[in-house]
């Protein structure tokens, strides 16, 4: 599993809308794969890991991308924790909702290291 982090831009260079589509680019992405990933799954089991890890991809950066809360980092940084406190149910369409919530956390901390580092 990968926890990449979505790259921020520095504190100084705060740009909501290129927060917000950076987001939208790593939704967009996690979710095309998946889409291969569902239909491998059906004759591969190695996929359904993959499949469940970037459900919990698009789940996060769909989820980001958008809001309000971009607005600072401090504001980011707050939802961000919340989020890994309270992290969302697994969907009907995961194979396995243990590794969904794994993977959705380790997206969530991936994202908090790309704010530390901006």
């Amino acid at each position: 599993m990968s926890s990449e982090s979505v790259k921020l831009k520095p504190q100084n260079d705060w740009s909501v809308l290129k927060i917000s589509q950076s987001y939208e680019h790593a939704a967009l992405e996690a979710e095309r794969y998946l889409m291969k990933c569902k239909e491998r799954a059906k004759t591969r089991d190695g996929y359904k890991k993959l499949h469940d890890e970037h459900v919990a991809k698009y789940y996060l950066y769909n989820y980001l991308h958008g809001r309000t809360f971009l607005e600072s980092s401090g504001t980011l940084w707050s939802e961000l924790n919340r989020l890994l406190s309270s992290p969302p149910s697994a969907p009907s369409e995961c194979f396995d909702r243990d590794w969904f919530t794994t993977c959705y956390l380790s997206y969530v901390r991936g994202a908090m290291r790309g704010l530390e580092a901006a």
